[in-house]
């Protein structure tokens, strides 16, 4: 526990324990020393805040006249700035910090992660991080001292459009490396923060809503800063909208999103629609899902004992509950008590915040039967854990929904505003499953929640199964904003993000060979599926679609970069495909710019010694793209099973499905150097097979004997 009580409007207040209540018990008493005490530590910050300014000031001179380079000139590394709705205690909102954090660090090693935070002692103890800065809501608009913040009041309003001007005026200065003039030092610490770094990247979360107007209006007049300062911005897991009829705040949100050069949104269809209204459409807006969803939960065998510390038997299911607010205490009592006379489950509510200890209290307070309640954990995976290994979930608030999403928990949602209507909602509708949101006054919530819960219980099994696979078909969307940016910065970089992301899964790799015409391809519709080169052609044809996409010859892929560009695929391009995508990016790019990937060939070695563990350091050439790119691809990814089709290998007859001959009339398989591309596929199956997997050919004929048959429909 972190003493954070958090205000009706999310505000703060940070218990300082002992000092501040020794502080506190002499300035009460002695009033001589309470003045003395505050005319002293208004001199000093008076004192710092000039001080500040003119070393800022100094500095940036220096810099002007050419004694000193500026910091941006020099780094050798990414520095992204990270700013969110974190910093509050809100196990939720960590969660999502806690999941870019990892990602950010698995996808750019070398990067340096600074975070904006209003509370810099609590963001380094939930995440153990070292670069923190104080976030625009307490460095702009005193958050720290004043409460208009937290009230979105008037004299917020005002602070708002008088300041705006001054800053975006200063970042102008900043840029052009001149001095900086009427704005506090730690207001010109901050620009200079920004300018120095290479990527502002916006957390997921629920605060740039008309509901959350404060955090809305100040998030938007940090990207334009960043904008200024020359600094894109990029937003991931977000709910937007919720502007109802504050038509200032539609004005601001535009203003502010329309210099984002990537937003993806973590629910269907709500924030897309507004985005909309305001005027933000195009390929750069798209639906994905929050952050948190794949977030990182404790060891399996650390749960029971978890749970029996918490007063939870592990051999009986237990509910979960996350509840806020006063309006349903009484329903939900009754609600829950007749649950336990009907089902052999344990209730036990959860807080994601110290805040929610009062309405769960309440609730347990006004029941007649046995209720666990779960003290505030400052901890997010073990949270994560208690909420995934849970029978069903019942919350008011919206990361257990993705927590429970996360491990296929059936999950019922009840709002009590429109603000959590819409992120709760959202969050379910990616699910397929915004009919277990309700939205309803109280004197209908106990009869609402009954109805959907006997529904939900009565087909857990099945609902929980379809949760596991869409949870599935999501995977591909883990980081999608932070390898988005990647893609088009470093072609290279990116791709750690797919390290055993499909770990002990199976795929399915098609080839070309004319043997797919005497395939049933229509089984592999619900399957991951990786297509090669011009399979394009037939996917219409055959009725399926390509997660992932590959191509390695450079012929190939200039013959057909065009209508390969224009799939709704994770393209890989490698070998000298790859190298010529990279020497032609900006070509490329106005056809494509996202969920592209170019990997580096190792050597120059014919074919296979052995294959690459870890693609980010390239990969092996080995005569075909199944080799060169498929194979290796599916090893780093971690299926268990790989399945072949379409392989023929053969081109005495018919080269392709459609009738057409290959691209490269010069390459291996046309000059018939089959022994080398044969000893090339025996490597990857011993490496398959060292690590516990297996290749699998399930081509109709074909002279690919390396690896046991077996048929398509006996797999499926």
């Amino acid at each position: 526990m972190f003493g954070i009580a958090e205000t009706e409007n999310t505000g703060i207040a940070v218990n300082r324990s002992v000092e501040n209540s020794m502080k506190s018990f002499i300035i009460r008493r002695v009033p001589l020393l309470a003045d003395l005490y505050r005319a002293l530590r208004a001199a000093v910050t008076v004192l710092h805040e000039v001080t500040g300014t003119w070393v800022l000031f100094a500095r940036r001179f220096l810099i002007f006249l050419g004694f000193r380079k500026n910091r941006k000139d020099t780094k050798e590394y990414k520095r992204i700035l990270i700013a969110g709705g974190y910093g509050y205690g809100n196990i939720g909102d960590e969660a999502q910090l806690a999941a870019n954090l990892e990602n950010w660090n698995d996808i750019v090693p070398d990067c340096r992660l600074t975070i904006l935070t209003p509370n810099r002692e609590l963001t380094r103890t939930f995440h153990r991080l070292g670069h923190v800065e104080l976030a625009p809501r307490v460095v702009f608009f005193n958050e720290d001292r004043s409460q208009n913040y937290d009230r979105s009041n008037l004299r917020f309003k005002l602070h708002f459009f008088m300041l705006t001007p001054i800053l975006l005026f200063n970042a102008r200065l900043c840029r052009a490396d001149l001095p900086l003039f009427l704005i506090s030092a730690r207001a010109a610490r901050l620009l200079d923060v920004i300018y120095n770094s290479d990527l502002l990247f916006l957390s997921g979360g629920g605060y740039l809503t008309g509901h959350t107007l404060s955090r809305l209006w100040d998030n938007m007049l940090l990207i334009r800063l960043a904008d200024i300062l020359g600094v894109p911005a990029i937003l991931s897991g977000q709910s937007i909208g919720v502007w109802e009829h504050d038509g200032i705040s539609r004005a601001i949100a535009r203003w502010g999103l329309k210099k984002v050069g990537y937003i993806s949104v973590r629910d269907a269809d709500d924030s897309l629609r507004a985005l909309k209204a305001i005027g933000i459409d195009g390929n750069h807006v798209e639906s994905t899902c929050d952050d948190a969803l794949f977030c990182a939960d404790v060891q399996e065998e650390k749960i029971p004992d978890i749970l029996r510390r918490r007063g939870i038997d592990p051999e009986i299911p237990y509910l979960i509950a996350s509840v806020h607010g006063t309006v349903f205490i009484e329903h939900l009592a009754t609600f829950f008590d007749s649950l336990k006379a009907q089902y052999p489950i344990q209730v036990a509510f959860i807080q994601m915040h110290p805040h929610d200890n009062l309405t769960a209290q309440s609730i347990i307070a006004a029941m007649d039967r046995d209720a666990r309640l779960i003290e505030y954990i400052d901890d997010v995976e073990e949270t994560v854990a208690i909420i995934r290994h849970s029978a069903l979930c019942i919350t008011m608030k919206h990361h257990p929904i993705i927590f429970a999403m996360g491990n296929g928990v059936p999950v019922i949602s009840i709002a009590d505003s429109t603000y959590y209507d819409h992120k709760n909602r959202g969050a379910l509708s990616i699910f397929g499953l915004e009919a277990f949101s309700i939205y309803c006054q109280p004197d209908t919530v106990c009869e609402s929640v009954s109805e959907k819960f006997d529904e939900l219980w009565g087909n857990r099994k099945r609902i929980s199964y379809n949760m596991r696979e869409r949870f599935r078909e999501l995977t591909p969307l883990k980081a999608k904003a932070i390898r988005q940016w990647i893609s088009e910065h470093d072609p290279y970089q990116g791709l750690r993000a797919f390290r055993d992301i499909h770990n002990g899964q199976r795929c399915f790799i098609l080839g070309t060979g004319p043997s797919l015409n005497k395939t049933n391809l229509g089984l592999l519709k619900d399957e991951i599926v990786i297509g090669v080169n011009t399979f394009y052609r037939g996917m219409s044809q055959f009725g399926i679609s390509c997660m992932y996409y590959c191509v390695s010859d450079v012929t190939v892929w200039r013959n057909h970069y065009r209508e390969i560009l224009d799939l709704d695929t994770i393209l890989f391009l490698s070998g000298e495909a790859g190298e010529d995508y990279v020497r032609h990016h900006s070509h490329y790019s106005t056809y494509r710019r996202d969920r592209i990937h170019a990997i580096q060939r190792k050597d120059d070695s014919r074919y296979l010694a052995h294959i690459s563990e870890d693609i980010t350091q390239g990969m092996y050439w080995g005569g075909t793209v199944i080799i060169d790119a498929c194979l290796q691809i599916a090893y780093y990814m971690g299926f268990k099973n790989t399945y072949l089709l379409g392989c023929d290998c053969d081109y005495s007859g018919l080269h392709h499905f459609d009738g057409t001959t290959t691209d490269e009339l010069n390459g291996p398989g046309v000059r018939g150097e089959w022994d080398g591309i044969f000893r090339s596929y025996e490597v990857c199956r011993t490496a398959f097979e060292r690590a516990g997997r297996r290749i699998v050919n399930c081509t109709v004929g074909g002279k690919l004997e390396v690896f046991d048959r077996e048929r398509l429909e006996d797999v499926l």
